[in-house]
């Protein structure tokens, strides 16, 4: 197992506490390569954070943690953070990705798009398609938040993708809760999460409807500009015959002169 650390400033060097490696507060990406394919992990700093690594070697029994049987020993790597508030940390975690890989891996791709009290969620681009991935909490009965069009009334975990159609994937992380629901363009949906065990409901919608209201717009917009086109020529063609009389008073004496088409 090999941990690679990128930092922020080349001048900042690690620092060793006893077995704990101390990487200051220029830490921006870390790398741990696992043993197998997809064993290896790569953790985004969205911010600077001063992290700690501990590599230990762990001896156990497998009949421990299960049926079966036998010494076992393995050397593990401990990440954590100390004096961290949760809104100080922020980080995305990078799955079964090799280093060259990780590395193509932008930082700018990822932002922050609302960190509160209400809920935490990061935006990724990649090409023409958006994620966001939110943890909502601490919603009351009648609270709700908004994130890209869809209107969550629920404490849940929620991943929106944005590309050719829209969809959404949420999961209830308490196991606690026996629904959660959200609103789509004006149309509620309950999702039944009792004995779920965390499981996660995927819900597609297309762009059709949007697509037609900008169609009727448009097609509207084009017959006024024809009407009021065809206006303009029908006018600048039309002759126009000016005739006008004399106005006279009752004691004969002229005033003025009325001109009509």
């Amino acid at each position: 197992m090999a941990v690679f650390i990128h930092k922020d400033r080349a001048n900042k060097k690690m620092q060793k506490r006893e077995s704990v490696l101390l990487v200051e507060n220029t830490c921006s990406r870390v790398f741990v390569e696992g043993t197998g394919v997809n064993d290896s992990i790569g953790i985004i700093f969205l911010n600077p954070t001063e992290i700690y690594l501990k590599k230990e070697l762990r001896k156990g029994d497998w009949s421990d943690i299960g049926t079966s049987s036998g010494a076992a020993q393995r050397n593990f790597i401990t990440g954590y953070v100390e004096k961290a508030s949760a809104l100080q940390l922020q980080y995305v975690i990078v799955f079964g990705c090799n280093h060259s890989e990780f590395d193509l891996v932008k930082q700018s791709d990822y932002k922050i798009f609302a960190r509160n009290s209400s809920m935490h969620v990061i935006q990724h681009t990649v090409k023409n398609i958006s994620y966001h991935a939110a943890n909502i909490f601490n919603l009351s009965e009648n609270q709700s938040v908004v994130i890209n069009g869809f209107k969550m009334h629920s404490n849940s975990s929620v991943l929106i993708k944005t590309g050719e159609n829209v969809q959404i994937s949420l999961s209830d992380p308490t196991q606690k809760q026996t629904a959660v629901s959200f609103t789509y363009k004006n149309k509620n949906q309950t999702v039944n999460v009792t004995n779920a065990e965390g499981a996660s409901f995927v819900f597609e919608y297309s762009h059709e409807e949007s697509q037609w209201i900008w169609c009727v717009v448009g097609i509207v917009i084009g017959v006024i500009f024809v009407i009021g086109v065809v206006s303009f020529i029908i006018f600048k063609r039309k002759k126009v015959t000016v005739k006008s009389k004399n106005i006279k008073i009752k004691n004969g004496v002229k005033v003025g002169t009325e001109m009509f088409i």
